[in-house]
This record gives structure tokens, sequence and C-alpha cells, in this order.
């Protein structure tokens, strides 16, 4: 029988109290911290690593009051623990240990942000165990999703947002709103477009007495077994039975229109998301999009019956069509040719092709994942040290492409930083989850079946986007929630072949331990020690992070405070300082030698700690060998530390050049008809070009885009067929990256004809 809890009061304050965290971690994706370096990413590391520190704290002594709150058996959340041992591994194991720890302020992630998650997960699943708990939980996801599009639909349209007007925007005119990065934004609101549908559909069925009339004929179905059923069979029927008895009172307490106002509400939500996500207009959003809609197809074919069985199975080919033509015209077709609309989102969207620098940057980085893979497959080189796998293994565009320190595809990371075994982890992982949601579908009530339906179909559209992106706090939450149902699912998809965890013996120690009061009491004072620890460092990290040590006079003096303030996260203060040193190092020796020497001095003593605990990131070694080749022009005692770090800038990233080359705009653009009536452009190939881009305007049309070259062979480009210099005008330009590009030259030049 189970036992009255000693202390009810507490507990019952405890409980709502770790309910009121968990509400407040999903704001996460809300916080915008302007007054620290990189907002959009450090702000909501420490809100929701200190939300989840006292919500941890507070679980845990609620599970030590009442067993109730301890975590259930769990493959999802063995897996989960399983793969942060794998990452713990192979950090020690790794290149750069404390870096895999504790990541840098531009990401934020690291093994201290992996246990923060994992902590959450370990909540979620003791603290849920109803399905209208769960339902709250995911209510959540999608109510703050909404709340995300309304204010990113309204910044669109010039509405005064309070704390979000004067944000910048990575790509306009696409919206990133508080996520900064459209890509983020249009992946954070996938989920919560799933979710919302999920739960409209829901009550839809609810409200059209599904769920009433499933429960009517359901006296042999669910509550009472076949005659010749097996003991394992009448297990499942009289879980299945404790089941609707549960949630029945729930359903006959609900207000008649209740149900359809909750249908509106949320098909309202899941359109207005959408709205927001044609606003970001991301490609890998929509395409994420695009699988979570293949899996309800899928899913329809498979287990719907009837008309609902034949529509699902059209849809499913209509998809595979749509996704063979999206496949052949981003690779084959020739865009040019091809009308594209006016609006620079959807012109954006549309003209993916792989020829677009941001596919070859990620491409470039896919490959040099795969290589590192391969080089270090058992381990792979530690967490958060894929920037030194991109240094090392790069080439081709990727040895003039921004530097990736993420791989833009979570599978490829993975296998770069954690190897095999972190590899097998993560597909057991997610493999599980997507087993626990198909196999819970079909052991549910209709509407239950559909909510869960729909965050499985979200779970599938997360994980496809995240082939193309990487993860941030707003990710890492969202891959959280989703773990944590899947696990709250496992009752349902796996309630047959679930056997003790623990031997008897073992477990009875481990009860009688936990009796002991002395016991309670020194775990509940760990746990609340652990957040005050955890909220202190956070303190002292936001101090560091303050956006004062990257602005203001004198700026280079002002990174010293930075780097003293938390140095296990100062890598980018530190190339800051390399970097801004070896620009201004002639300019501040010849106006105040006196401060020149102490700030090389502090550049020295930071290029040896990077030496020493950054041991292969490259951009730290290049901006020391910079600076030193540049000071050594005027003080040959340093002539020695230029060679060393140019001799390892060129061993670690051998494709990578330290000292670029002015970029120069193409040479001699010009214009010929060719025996076919057709024009050709010609030019010369720059020097210390990743690429180069021509753009077409006139005749009434938008300038865009009609190619992105990035071998040096080729110097010639012929127009499609119909295009006439006369009317229309080209003009190309030299670009390492996007954002860093040469003047353009144009063709036909003023006062020139065509054939010019």
């Amino acid at each position: 029988m189970k036992q009255a809890p000693a202390y009810p009061a507490l507990e019952r304050l405890l409980r709502l109290a770790v309910f009121a965290g968990i509400a407040l971690v999903l704001l996460t994706p809300f916080v915008v911290t302007t007054g620290l370096v990189y907002p959009f990413i450090v702000g909501k590391a420490l809100w929701s690593r200190s939300i989840i520190e006292v919500v941890f704290a507070l679980w845990g002594v609620l599970a030590l009051l009442n067993p109730d709150y301890r975590p259930p058996r769990s493959r999802l959340l063995g897996l989960l623990a399983a793969g942060f041992a794998v990452s713990a591994v192979s950090a020690v194991f790794g290149v750069s240990p404390l870096r895999s720890v504790w990541s840098t302020y531009e990401r934020m992630q690291g093994l201290v942000d992996a246990a923060h998650w994992l902590a959450l997960a370990v909540v979620l699943v003791s603290v849920l165990r109803t399905r209208a708990a769960w339902r709250g939980l995911l209510g959540g996801i999608a109510g703050t999703g909404a709340g995300m599009a309304l204010a990113v639909v309204a910044l669109a349209h010039g509405a005064d947002v309070p704390h979000y007007g004067g944000l910048p925007e990575f790509d306009p005119p696409r919206i990133g709103g508080p996520l900064g990065n459209p890509t983020f934004l249009s992946g954070y609101l996938l989920v919560g477009v799933m979710v919302a549908l999920g739960l409209a559909v829901r009550a839809w069925l609810v409200a059209a007495g599904a769920d009433a009339a499933s429960s009517s004929g359901a006296g042999t179905r669910t509550g009472t077994p076949p005659r010749h059923a097996s003991a394992r069979e009448r297990k499942t029927w009289q879980r299945r039975a404790r089941a609707a008895q549960r949630d029945a009172p729930a359903q006959r307490s609900a207000p008649p229109g209740s149900p359809r106002a909750a249908f509106v509400l949320w098909a309202a939500a899941a359109a207005l998301m959408l709205w927001a996500m044609a606003l970001a207009g991301s490609v890998g959003g929509f395409v994420g999009l695009f699988a979570s809609l293949a899996f309800l197809a899928v899913a329809g074919a498979v287990r719907a019956r009837g008309r609902l069985r034949a529509i699902a199975a059209t849809a499913l080919v209509a998809l595979l069509g749509i996704a063979s033509a999206a496949g052949v015209r981003a690779t084959a077709v020739d865009r040019s040719a091809v009308y594209l609309p006016d609006h620079p989102v959807a012109r954006y969207v549309l003209a993916t092709h792989v020829t677009r620098p941001g596919v070859q940057s990620r491409l470039a980085a896919w490959e040099a994942g795969l290589e590192g893979f391969l080089e270090r497959p058992a381990l792979g080189y530690g967490p958060e040290n894929f920037i030194d796998v991109f240094g090392r293994h790069v080439s081709g565009y990727g040895s003039f492409a921004e530097p990736h320190d993420r791989a833009h595809g979570k599978l490829v990371e993975v296998a770069a930083t954690t190897g095999v075994a972190g590899l097998a982890a993560w597909l057991a992982m997610w493999s599980l989850a997507l087993l626990a949601v198909w196999r819970a579908v079909r052991r549910l009530e209709t509407a239950e079946r559909a909510l869960v339906l729909f965050a499985g179909a979200g779970l599938v559209g997360h994980l496809v986007q995240a082939q193309f992106l990487f993860y941030t706090p707003t990710s890492s939450l969202q891959a959280t929630v989703l773990l944590a149902f899947a696990a709250g699912l496992e009752g349902a998809a796996f309630a047959d072949s679930r056997g003790p965890r623990l031997p008897e013996w073992l477990r009875a120690r481990r009860r009688a331990l936990f009796e002991l009061k002395a016991v309670r009491v020194a775990l509940a004072a760990a746990a609340l020690g652990a957040a005050v620890a955890g909220l202190w460092v956070h303190r002292s990290i936001h101090a560091a992070a303050g956006v004062e040590h990257v602005s203001g006079e004198p700026p280079l003096e002002v990174l010293a405070g930075a780097i003293d303030g938390f140095p296990l996260l100062a890598d980018v203060h530190r190339r800051l300082l390399l970097d801004g040193l070896g620009r201004e190092w002639t300019r501040i020796r010849a106006e105040d030698g006196a401060r020149a020497r102490r700030l090389l001095d502090l550049a020295v003593r930071e290029a040896v700690e990077a030496e020493r605990t950054r041991t292969a990131e490259w951009r730290l070694h290049q901006g020391a060998a910079r600076l030193f080749a540049v000071a050594a022009a005027t003080d040959p005692e340093y002539e020695e530390e230029a060679e060393r770090f140019l001799a390892s800038s060129r061993a670690l990233a051998p494709n990578r050049p330290v000292f670029l080359r002015a970029l120069r705009a193409p040479d001699a653009l010009t214009g010929a008809r060719r025996a076919d009536g057709r024009y050709e452009l010609r030019w010369r190939w720059p020097e210390s070009a990743g690429y180069v881009a021509i753009e077409e305007s006139g005749g009434g049309s938008p300038r865009r885009f009609v190619l992105h070259a990035y071998d040096p062979a080729q110097t010639s480009f012929v127009l499609p067929a119909g295009r006439e210099p006369g009317v229309l005008r080209y003009r190309i330009k030299a670009c390492l990256y996007p954002g860093q590009c040469s003047a353009n030259v144009e063709w036909p030049a003023a006062g020139q004809g065509s054939d010019g």
C-alpha cells in the first residue's frame, strides 16, 4: 500500500516550484542579452542552466521525500546518460579537453551544457507521469512557439515589439527575431507547428466524440480481455483499462465547448508559426517540415484504414515526387533559365542550388568531418573540437570559406568529434525514441494517438533539419523535451518487455540506504550545494562576457579583463587580442612604445596559454603567427616565435593560408557572341578568391545570381538563349565567403557595346 507523504505541505511546495521552473526553462528562446557578447547565445545558455540547476536541486529534495518522484525505468534515459559518458571519455582523449568541457562564448555547449540537459530530462521523466502532464509540456512548447511567431510577424511588419525592436538581423530581409539567425528560428518553429497541429487534431477528435465512441465499444477491447488471452495479454488489457479510467474523468469534466475552442486555438497557433517560418525563409527548416509531413504520410499509409489510408498513400507519392523534382533542380537545372518570384525570401528559398556558397561551405565541412572521423574513428577529436577537424582536413573552397567550428550537420559532427562510440549512442538513442513513438501510437486511445503521432513528426523534422545546422541552447531544449516525451511513452510502447532494473538484493540494499535520514539529508545538501556553485560560476561567466570587453577605449587592454574573468571560455577574446594587435602593431608602437610592449607581453602570455590548452586551435596559432611576424619586423627578437607559430599553423591547417593576399576583383570581364547566337562571358580568375559570382539585372526583373564558380579553371560562362546584353547587364565579383567580397566589375561597361 502506498504510504502517505511524511511532509505533504513541503512536497506540494516543492512540486509546484519544480513545475514553475520547467515553465521558466521553456522561455529560454525569448532571452536576448544585448549587454553580453553573442547576445543570442550566451544569455540563453546562462538562463537555462541557472533554472535547470535550481529545478534539479528542488527535484532532488522532492525525490528524497517521496520515492514516487524518483527516476523510472527508462531505456532512453540510459542511452542519453551513455552518450554523455562516451562524450566525457572522448573529451579526455581528445585534442582539447578543456574546450570539450566548456566550449566557447560563441556556442556555449560542451559537457557542462550537456550535463544540464541530461539533468532536465531526468527531472521531466520523473515528475511528469500522466498524459495530462505531458500534454501540458507539449502545450508549453507550442505556446512559446506561437509567442515567438507573433513577435516575428510583428517585427516583419514594422511593429514596435518591446525589447526586440533594435535587434540586428543576420540575413535581411529574412527574419531571425529573438533567435538571431533565421535558420535557428525556422528549426524552432518547425517543432512547434507539429505539436500545435497534434493538439488541434486531438481537440477535434475529442470534440467529435472519438474517445467516447471508442470507450462505448471497448468492453472487449480495453475493459475485459479475450477469454483465451495469455497472461502477458491480460496484463496489457488491464493496463489499457486503467489508463482509460484515469483519462475518463478529465474528459467528462471538460466543458462541452472547450475541445472546439482548443482546436481553433491550436490551429491558429500552427498557422501563425507557419507564417513566421515563411518569413524566416530557411531551406533546412522547410526540408524538416517536408520530412515531418512524409512521416505522417507513412504512418497514415501503414496504420490507417479505408479512405484515410488511400489519402495518406497518395500524399506520400506526391511528396516523393516533389522531393525528386527539388533534388534534380538543386543539382542539375540551370537556375538562370527558371522564373523566380520577386519576393526576396521566396527567391532565396527557390534559388537553392549546390553552387550556393552556403551549400558549398557545408559540403566542405562535411567532407572534412568524414576525413576526421576516418583519422580518429574510435573516440574522435573530442566534443566541441570540430574547428580542429575543419582546419586539419578542409580543402578546396573550404580553404577560403569562413571557418566552421560546427559541421552544420549533427550526424557528421557527432562522428568526427566522438567517433564510432558516440555515433552508436546517438543513433541508438534517437532510433529508440522513434520506435517508442511508433509503438505507442498503436496502443493508445484515438485522440492521444493523434497527438503522439504529430509529436513524432516534430521529432523527425527536428532530426532532419539538424543535419543542415547545429545545436544552440534553444535546439538543445527542444531535443531534451522530445527525448523526455518519448521516454514517457516507453510504458505504453514496451509494456510487455520491461523487467526489473536491478537485482532484488541490490534494490533492497538501495532502499535501506535511502531510508537512512542522514543519507537523505546529505544528498539533499549536495543537490542544493551544486546549484549554488553553478549559480556562482554563471555569475562569473556573465561578468566576463560583458560587451564592454570588446568595445570602448582602449579596446585591447579591456580584452585582458574578459580573459582573466573566466579563462576557460576566453578563446574568442584571445583571438580578438592577437588579431587586433597584429593589425594595429605598427601604429601602437610608433605612438606609445611602452604600451606596445605591455600589449605584446599580454599577447605572448595568451599565445603560450593557447598553445598549452588549445593545442589544435589553428585560428589562435594563425593569429599569433601574424602578430609575431609583424612584431619581428620592428623587434627581431620575436622572429623565433613567428616561425614557431607559423610552422604550427601550417601543421594544424595545411590548406588554410596564414597570410591572405588582398582580394582583387576579376580582371577583364568581357562578352562575345558565339556562332550559335548566344553570348559568352569571360574573365581572368583573381588571386586569393574562394569563388566568383555573376549577377544579372535589368529588363524589369530583380537582380539575381546566375553563377557561382569555385574552380579557378572556369573563366567563362555561356548565357542562356534569349539573354541579350543590350537590355540586361552583368557584373562579377570575387569573394572569400559571403560578406567578404571584392568590388564589382560590370559588362557591358558604360559606353561599351555588347560585343565589346
